[in-house]
C-alpha cells in the first residue's frame, strides 16, 4: 500500500515481503505529452482569492533538455497585469521555481532527470504558511501572505502567457517561450490545505475526482477518437 520503497508491509500477520528487480508504476495510466507547446486550461480552473487556502498537486517528468513551464497563469513578475493574483511554476535552467508578483521561491534538488516527481503546494492563510513539497518531502517553506490569489492571466500547463500595459493596443500579450518537453499528470486544484499525512497518500495513490474540496482534476488516463482520426487524450 505505500507504493513506494523496497518492502511490502504485511500489516496483519508481519510477513513483510522484499521487492527485488521491481519499479512502481506511478502515476498509473496515461500522462499528457508537452513538446514546446502548452496546454490552455478554463478561465475557471484555477481561482481562489488572497484569503482562501488552496493545494496545487500533480506529477511531473522532464529532463535537462526539456525543462520549461510546469503550470503557471502568468510570469509571476511584478510587473504584468493582475500581478498580485498571478504565479509561475517553471524550470530556470537547473533551477525549479515558484514565483508570483515578483515574490521567488526555490526547489531545492535535482527534478529534471527524466523520472516521474510529485509536486504539491499548499497555502494555509489561517497560520499564515505556503508548503512546497516534492516526492512526499517538504522542500521549502514561506510566509503566506507572501501570496496574493490566483486568478485571471492565462491558466497553462507547459508553458506561459502574460498580459503588460500597451501604449496602442493596452494589453499586450507576451510568450516566456520556456516550453515544457515532457509530461504532467493527475493536475488537481483543491479548496483547502489538507494534512501531509493526505498529500503522502495521493503521491501514492490517485484521486477517485469526487474528493471533498476537488475543484479541478485532470487525470489525461482517457483517450477518444475524434473523427478527423486523431486521438485526443
Amino acid at each position: 500500500n505505500e507504493g513506494s520503497g523496497d518492502y511490502v508491509m504485511d500489516k496483519t500477520q508481519g510477513a513483510n515481503a522484499k521487492v527485488m528487480g521491481a519499479s512502481w508504476a506511478v502515476p498509473r495510466g496515461y500522462s499528457l505529452h508537452f513538446a514546446n507547446e502548452g496546454l490552455k486550461l478554463t478561465s475557471n480552473a484555477l481561482n481562489r482569492t488572497k484569503e482562501e487556502d488552496y493545494t496545487m498537486m500533480f506529477w511531473f517528468k522532464t529532463d535537462r533538455d526539456g525543462r520549461g513551464v510546469l503550470v503557471s497563469n502568468g510570469a509571476g513578475t511584478k510587473e504584468e497585469i493582475g500581478a498580485e493574483n498571478i504565479f509561475n511554476i517553471a524550470f530556470e535552467a537547473e533551477k525549479l521555481m515558484y514565483r508570483s508578483n515578483g515574490f521567488a521561491a526555490q526547489v531545492p534538488g535535482d527534478w529534471s532527470d527524466g523520472k516521474w516527481h510529485h509536486y504539491a503546494m499548499t497555502v494555509n492563510r489561517g497560520v499564515n504558511v505556503a508548503n512546497i513539497y516534492v516526492d512526499k518531502e517538504l522542500r521549502t517553506t514561506f510566509a503566506a501572505d507572501n501570496l496574493g490569489g490566483i486568478s485571471g492571466g492565462h491558466p497553462m500547463l507547459g508553458a506561459a502567457l502574460y498580459d503588460v500595459p500597451d501604449s496602442v493596443t493596452k494589453v499586450a500579450t507576451i510568450d516566456t517561450r520556456n516550453w515544457l518537453t515532457g509530461n504532467i499528470d493527475e493536475f488537481c486544484f483543491f479548496a483547502q490545505a489538507p494534512p501531509e499525512s493526505l498529500l503522502k497518500t495521493y503521491s501514492m495513490k490517485s484521486p477517485n475526482g469526487d474528493e471533498a474540496g476537488l475543484l479541478t482534476y485532470l487525470a489525461f488516463d482517457r483517450q477518444e477518437r475524434l473523427k478527423n482520426n486523431k486521438i485526443e487524450t
